[in-house]
C-alpha cells in the first residue's frame, strides 16, 4: 500500500537544526509532477511548485507545532507537521474526488457563460486592491536558437582579396560552431513593489544572471560578434559610424568598444523606477482590460469540470474559439461560492501570431511571437481579495534580419576615409519564459513609501549553479536546467 508520502534519500531524521526542506510533489494515481502547487507554512510564508513539481521552503523560523500544508487544484490538501518531513521529500497527493453536495447542486444550475459574466462583475470587489507592498521573486529564462546566416563583404581597397577571404572564412567558421546551437540565460531578480493604481515603484534588492558568455547566440551578440572581426581585420584604432539604409546604428564604433563591453559585463545594474503599465496592474486593476475579457464574444464556453481547492468548489470553464479574431484556448477556475479568479491558463493556437511586423521586403525586418502561453493563480487573503500569488508567460519570438549595412571611418578626410559594405543576413529563434512569485502583500500608506530612483542592484553574473546564494529565500526551486547548467 502506497503511503501519502515516500521518504527518498538515506538521511539523517529532521531536526529542527534544519533551515529548509525541499522536495518534489507527484500525483498519486500516475506519477507525474504536480505543478504550481501551493506549499505553505501555518505562518503564511508559502512557495509553489516549479514546472517540475519542485519545492524549497524555508523553515528556520518556525516551532515544532508548526506545519506544512500542500494543496492544488483537484487534490485533497496534505498537512505535515515539521517532524514528518526531512530535509528532502518526495510527496504523493490524492485526487479529490468527492464534492460538497449542496454546492455543487447550486453550481450545476449556472451556464457557462453566466459564470464569466458573474466573474467579469465581481472584478471590481474582489480583485481591485488598495496600495500594497508587494515582495516579489522574479525568473527569466532565455533560450536562443540561431538557424540561419550568411554574410557578404563588398570589395574594399582596404581589403585585399586574401583579407577577404580570411575574414569569410572566420565568420563561416564561427556560425557553424553555433548554429541550431540552442544556448541559455536565467535571471533571478528579487525586489519590493510599492503598488499603486498610478504606477508601481519597483526597488531592486538582489539579482543574478546564470550565463556563459562565450556561448550568446543573441542576434544582437551575433551582429556584435561580426563587427568585431570586421574591425579587428582593418587593424585600425579610427571609431566608424554605422547606418543601415534609413537606420544609424552607432556613431563611434571601435575595435577598443568589444573590449570595454566585454569588461563591463559583470557590472550589469538594474535600477529602481517607477513603472505605469506593469504585471501587478495587469493581474489587478486591469483585468477587465485584458484582450480575452475584452473579446470574449469571440469564444465558446464550456463548464467542463468542477473540482475542490482548499475545501472550496471550483468550476473548470474551458474555452476555444468562436470566430476568427480569437487566438486562444484554455480554461478559467473559478471559485462557485463568490466568483473570484482562482487560476487561468491559456495558450495560442496554433497557427496564429500574438503579435510581430512584417518588413522583410521594404526593410528586410522581419518578428512575430507565434508561440506563446500563460499561467496566473490567485490567493485569496482574509479580506476576501484576490491577490497575485503566481504569473508565467512563456513566448516564442522569430526575427529575420537582411540588411546592407555601411561603415564609414570618423576623419575630416572625407575622400580617403575608409569606407566598408557588407550584406548581413540573420535567422533567429528565441524562446523567452518569466515567472513572478509575488511572495507576500501588505497594506501600505503610499505617503509614507520610502522609495530612492537613483538606488540601483549589480547583477551578479555566475557560470554555474550555487544553492548558497538564494538559500534565506522562500522562491522557486531551481530546475533541472538551472542545477545541471552549461550554456
Amino acid at each position: 500500500m502506497k503511503n501519502l508520502f515516500f521518504v527518498f534519500g538515506l538521511l539523517t531524521s529532521y531536526t529542527f537544526f534544519a533551515q529548509s526542506i525541499e522536495g518534489v510533489v507527484y500525483d498519486e494515481n500516475n506519477n507525474t509532477p504536480v505543478i504550481f502547487a501551493s506549499v505553505y507554512t501555518t505562518q503564511e510564508t508559502g512557495v509553489i511548485t516549479n514546472q517540475e513539481g519542485g519545492f524549497k521552503i524555508t523553515i528556520g523560523n518556525l516551532s515544532e507545532t508548526d506545519s506544512i500544508i500542500i494543496s492544488s487544484l483537484g487534490y485533497k490538501k496534505s498537512v505535515f507537521g515539521l517532524n514528518q518531513l526531512r530535509s528532502s521529500d518526495t510527496i504523493f497527493l490524492k485526487e479529490q474526488k468527492e464534492m460538497l453536495s449542496d454546492v455543487v447542486i447550486s453550481a450545476n444550475k449556472l451556464s457557462a457563460n453566466e459564470i464569466i459574466q458573474r466573474f467579469i462583475d465581481s472584478i471590481g470587489q474582489r480583485h481591485h486592491i488598495q496600495p500594497t507592498q508587494f515582495k516579489v521573486f522574479k525568473r527569466i529564462h532565455q533560450q536562443l536558437n540561431p538557424l540561419a546566416f550568411e554574410i557578404e563583404l563588398k570589395r574594399s581597397s582596404e581589403f585585399s582579396r586574401k583579407k577577404r577571404k580570411l575574414f569569410n572564412d572566420k565568420v563561416e567558421k564561427y556560425f557553424a560552431n553555433i548554429k541550431n546551437q540552442k544556448t541559455n540565460t536565467y535571471e533571478d531578480i528579487l525586489y519590493k513593489a510599492y503598488y499603486n493604481v498610478d504606477s508601481t515603484g519597483v526597488d531592486y534588492k538582489k539579482a543574478t544572471k546564470l550565463v556563459n558568455v562565450n556561448r550568446d547566440n543573441s542576434t544582437e551578440n551575433i551582429q556584435k560578434n561580426i563587427f568585431k572581426e570586421l574591425l579587428s581585420a582593418l587593424d585600425t584604432s579610427s571609431t566608424f559610424k554605422v547606418k543601415t539604409v534609413l537606420f544609424p546604428i552607432d556613431d563611434s564604433l571601435s575595435r577598443e568598444e568589444f573590449v570595454k563591453a566585454k569588461d563591463s559585463l559583470k557590472k550589469d545594474t538594474l535600477q529602481n523606477q517607477y513603472a505605469k503599465n506593469n504585471t501587478i496592474k495587469k493581474l489587478t486593476q486591469s483585468i477587465a482590460n485584458s484582450q480575452l475579457i475584452k473579446d470574449r464574444e469571440y469564444y465558446k464556453f464550456t463548464l467542463t469540470d468542477t473540482k475542490v481547492f482548499d475545501d472550496e468548489v471550483v468550476y473548470q470553464i474551458s474555452f476555444v474559439p468562436d470566430h476568427r479574431k480569437a487566438i486562444y484556448k484554455g480554461k478559467f477556475f473559478i471559485n462557485a461560492e463568490d466568483f473570484g479568479l482562482m487560476r487561468l491558463d491559456y495558450k495560442l493556437i496554433d497557427g496564429e501570431k500574438e503579435s510581430g511586423m512584417n518588413m522583410k521586403f521594404l526593410l528586410g525586418i522581419k518578428q512575430e511571437i507565434n508561440k506563446s502561453e500563460y499561467q496566473i493563480i490567485y490567493q485569496r487573503k482574509n479580506n476576501g481579495i484576490y491577490y497575485p500569488k503566481y504569473y508565467r508567460a512563456k513566448k516564442n519570438n522569430y526575427v529575420y534580419f537582411d540588411r546592407k549595412i555601411t561603415f564609414k571611418e570618423n576623419t575630416d578626410d572625407r575622400r580617403n576615409r575608409i569606407k566598408l559594405k557588407l550584406n548581413l543576413h540573420i535567422e533567429n529563434n528565441s524562446t523567452t519564459e518569466v515567472e513572478y512569485l509575488f511572495m507576500s502583500a501588505d497594506k501600505i500608506d503610499q505617503n509614507k513609501i520610502k522609495f530612492n530612483t537613483e538606488d540601483y542592484v549589480f547583477k551578479e553574473q555566475i557560470d554555474k549553479y550555487n544553492p548558497e546564494i538564494w538559500k534565506e529565500y522562500n522562491i522557486i526551486q531551481a530546475t533541472e536546467g538551472i542545477k545541471n547548467y552549461k550554456y
